[in-house]
């Protein structure tokens, strides 16, 4: 069976099919067909980031895993613990979870280590609130932090709580800014006479996350998800600069490659002049969906049908979400969530010029000490602060309330017994 395509946009339709299936695509010399050729490159499905690391290779040239087997269970936890505490949804009206696996997916196509892969994976997890049957407020912050040790381990907890209150600003030029000259002045530390300077440079290494931080970025920009929010625009134009410096200063063609992409993307869409709807994004958890969907504005250019088709898209896209059952809202710890403030603000002092980089290295050193403070020896709480890297086992109060009703009914046990046992066990979650 074959066809000719008579559409202006057929010959696009069928690219985003052959590229869903893997296949190559010819795109027409055109920006608008060559930046659609860019999206989707990262693995969106548990599935599909399964198979990405589990047979990922430590080298082009080499047969040998670049993840060992404990590396692998430490990253596969941190998708089956995500997927249990957060229930959020995208601008497309996607599950969350998309994102948070694309950002690792973009990690582990890096070489990235483990840990930070698997921080990739549960970057949100301190700026949204978790499944209601949880019973975890997210203004209980300490609690929490202690629940996410008894799942992930102490190590990959501390790295998420503290880079998250430390580094998690989300699309923050600024702050993109500062990332690429904390990498450039590592290149150059050895030339650091001040000793101050340089143990400030030390204390800022080890939440350091310039690669969350892009993957975080460039997979919102080519995951797909933009293209039904209709939010290509939050972005401003010297926003795509900064992203391709950092790239650079990371020195991996390819993170070069996706920057490039992320800019031809905005340019070939939408305008992005509309400072109201970019100031929508700002927030760490946008919130306003209705009026980010109804502010698209196409860039000159692109063609009526291909304008029309993304419209239709976005449009049953946005008016159609109350058809599927609603996510969480957002919701932030207190403590994380002003650390990200001041970090925005010390971002953006820096770029004005108004700060030092030094000195700001320096505030990045009192952020960290307060966070540190927020929750004092909150995780040596649970069993599982032994020194280990992964608890054995996932605790009984992970395991979700309707899966512990069924095998605990299966069990023959009555009504009374099966809410007994499912309310004791909350009832003795964590007294932090």
């Amino acid at each position: 069976m074959s066809f000719a395509p008579s559409a202006p946009w057929s010959r696009l339709s069928l690219c985003v099919l052959m590229l869903a299936f893997k296949a190559g695509c010819a795109a027409p010399e055109t920006s608008f067909h060559h930046a659609m050729a860019q999206l989707t490159p990262f693995a969106r499905s548990p599935t599909e980031f399964k198979l990405q690391v589990g047979f990922a290779k430590a080298s082009e040239d080499s047969e040998r895993p670049l993840y060992s087997d404990g590396d692998i269970r430490l990253m596969l936890r941190a998708v089956h613990v995500m997927q249990r505490l957060l229930d959020f949804g995208l601008y497309s009206r996607s599950p969350g979870d998309r994102h948070f696996i694309g950002t690792a997916s973009c990690m582990a196509k890096l070489r990235r280590p483990a840990l930070e892969v698997a921080h990739g994976i549960l970057h949100g997890a301190y700026v949204q609130q978790w499944r209601k049957d949880i019973r975890m407020p997210h203004t209980q912050e300490c609690k929490r932090r202690n629940m996410l040790a008894s799942m992930v381990g102490t190590e990959l907890e501390e790295l998420v709580f503290m880079a998250t209150g430390l580094h998690a600003t989300g699309p923050f030029t600024a702050c993109l800014h500062a990332e690429t000259l904390f990498l450039r002045a590592q290149k150059t530390e050895a030339q650091f006479t001040n000793a101050t300077h340089a143990a400030r440079l030390d204390g800022y290494k080890p939440y350091a996350s310039p690669y969350m931080m892009f993957c975080d970025e460039i997979e919102e920009t080519v995951g797909g998800d933009m293209a039904l929010g209709g939010n290509w625009k939050r972005r401003g134009p010297s926003h795509f600069e900064v992203l391709e410096a950092l790239a650079e200063e990371l020195g991996d063609p390819q993170a070069v490659a996706w920057a490039r992409s992320a800019r031809d993307l905005t340019r070939a869409f939408f305008l992005s002049t509309d400072v109201h709807a970019r100031e929508l994004y700002l927030e760490v958890s946008p919130r306003d969906q209705h009026q980010v969907h109804s502010s698209v504005k196409f860039g000159p250019g692109v063609e009526p049908a291909i304008v029309h088709r993304l419209q239709l898209l976005t449009n049953v896209t946005g008016g159609e979400a109350a058809v599927a059952p609603p996510y969480v809202a957002a919701g932030g710890g207190p403590a994380v969530l002003q650390g990200i403030q001041i970090k925005r603000a010390s971002c953006r002092a820096l770029h004005q010029g108004k700060l030092s980089f030094h000195d700001f290295l320096a505030s990045h050193v009192d952020m960290r000490t307060a966070l540190q403070r927020a929750c004092p020896a909150a995780v040596v709480k649970t069993d599982h602060a032994t020194g280990k890297p992964l608890p054995a086992a996932v605790p009984v109060h992970a395991v979700a309330v309707g899966t512990m009703r069924r095998k605990l009914e299966a069990e023959s046990n009555s009504a009374r017994h099966v809410d007994a046992v499912i309310n004791s066990n909350w009832r003795e979650t964590f007294k932090a």
